[in-house]
């Protein structure tokens, strides 16, 4: 890191500052409501932002703003006059950090991600395209729809702590379709027909996890799942993006008749077949299709425990997520294939949700930690690797399995509470040693 770098960060730093301050005394003065002063802050440091992969060529500076920005923005929820802008809103929000948090993950996916360039030259673009078109939507679209909510939100629906409108929802997508239209007309190759099909498809999933997130955590699902459809559809042509984005739409509203027809909750079930489509691009068809396995596992698995927390099924799901961000910025940073460490993690979490739930059912208990543990045997089977590598993986898949369930065995009352965050760790914590070692070269 250079000192132009250094200085860079400590101006950033201050502009952030400036901005919490200005946008509260500007929003007083001229009398605007507090969702109003929150949106100020976010468009100016989003478009601030979006300068970054300009400004620098090497992911440490901007982890360290980062790092900075969000120490700032904590001090920020203790200050009443540094974060009156942000704070005001009534509501409980953790949006700009995860915002934060989602810049450095961009930023590290397009500057060191080999398939981020790959798709760049395939489209004639610059791979900072894979960084500015999410950032632009996020903070374009979000304001666009937080205001259009609150101003003319009338078809209100619930989601977790709170509700949206589908006035809200429109905007966003709206936005998303003109923001991503303009950006890839103007800084890529593709063809203007493909263009207008691929913007589409972002715009429809962007509005999905703008709906689907709660606390402001879209501010890290929405760029990251954006650059994920980004990546792997803009070089697919005019029929496939027609056809995947078709499909999308199609099980979405499958979800909805589901849903009704079952009685069970729709928020849940749209966010497993949002995830089940990021997946599958991201990753590969055997990796979706044994997640499918895994969220099915854990609905159920709540459905038959004794005792689970408001929206489980939710909170499930979205530490599935966290998974595979975790899983698709490591093998970006070190430039390996982690598919499988994503595969094991996600046995190893289902598999301790299964024990959770019989935890007074032995047989079926056992019946369970052994179906995962074929499921995962599977998959590494399938993937071509070396006797000595399989056998590796294989120890270990089948170690984190056996431990995870036998921790939620054993105290099942360390779980009661926070049960899916608990889970991901214990999963990530116990798949992270392979990684190390070396089992996929």
């Amino acid at each position: 890191m250079t000192g132009v770098d250094l200085v860079t960060v400590i101006l950033f730093a201050a502009l952030l500052v400036a901005v919490l301050l200005l946008a509260d005394r500007a929003g007083k003065a001229l009398n605007l409501s507090a969702e109003v002063r929150r949106k100020i802050v976010h468009v100016g440091l989003g478009l601030s932002v979006l300068t970054l992969p300009f400004l620098f060529d090497t992911v440490l500076p901007v982890i360290l703003l980062c790092g900075v920005s969000i120490a700032i923005l904590i001090a920020a929820r203790r200050s009443p006059r540094l974060g009156a802008a942000l704070h005001g809103v009534g509501r409980t929000s953790w949006g700009e950090v995860y915002f934060a948090i989602s810049v450095a993950v961009l930023f590290v996916l397009q500057a060191v991600g080999g398939r981020a360039r790959d798709t760049a030259l395939d489209v004639g673009a610059d791979p900072a395209i894979f960084f500015v078109i999410p950032i632009a939507v996020m903070t374009l679209a979000d304001t666009a729809a937080a205001l259009a909510g609150t101003e003319y939100g009338k078809r209100i629906f619930p989601v977790e702590k709170g509700t949206k409108s589908l006035e809200g929802a429109v905007a966003f997508f709206v936005v998303t379709w003109l923001v991503s239209i303009i950006l890839l007309l103007l800084f890529t190759d593709i063809p203007r027909d493909t263009i207008i099909a691929l913007s589409g498809f972002v715009a429809l999933v962007g509005a999905t996890i703008e709906i689907e997130s709660w606390a402001g955590l879209d501010n890290l699902f929405v760029p990251l799942g954006l650059h994920v459809i980004l990546v792997a559809m803009a070089p697919a042509g005019l029929v496939p993006i027609v056809g995947v984005a078709a499909l999308y739409a199609l099980a979405v509203a499958l979800g909805f008749r589901i849903a009704r027809a079952q009685d069970v909750e729709q928020q849940p079930l749209r966010a497993a077949i949002l995830l089940l489509v990021v997946v599958l691009l991201a990753f590969d068809p055997l990796s979706a299709a044994l997640l499918a396995v895994v969220v099915f596992a854990t609905i159920m698995a709540n459905r038959m425990a004794r005792q689970v927390e408001a929206y489980a099924d939710l909170h499930a799901i979205f530490a599935v997520i966290a998974i595979g961000i975790f899983w698709m910025v490591l093998g970006t940073v070190t430039d390996r294939n982690l598919i499988l460490h994503f595969t094991l993690t996600v046995t190893a979490y289902g598999a301790g949700m299964a024990a959770l739930a019989l935890v007074r059912h032995a047989l079926w208990r056992i019946a369970a930690v052994a179906a995962f543990s074929a499921l995962v045997a599977t998959r590494i089977a399938i993937d071509p690797l070396d006797p000595p590598e399989m056998a590796l993986l294989l120890v270990f898949a089948l170690g984190a399995i056996v431990l995870i369930a036998g921790a939620c065995v054993l105290r099942p009352a360390s779980f009661a509470r926070h049960r899916a965050a608990k889970l991901a760790t214990l999963s990530l914590a116990a798949s992270l040693p392979p990684a190390f070692f070396g089992a996929i070269q």
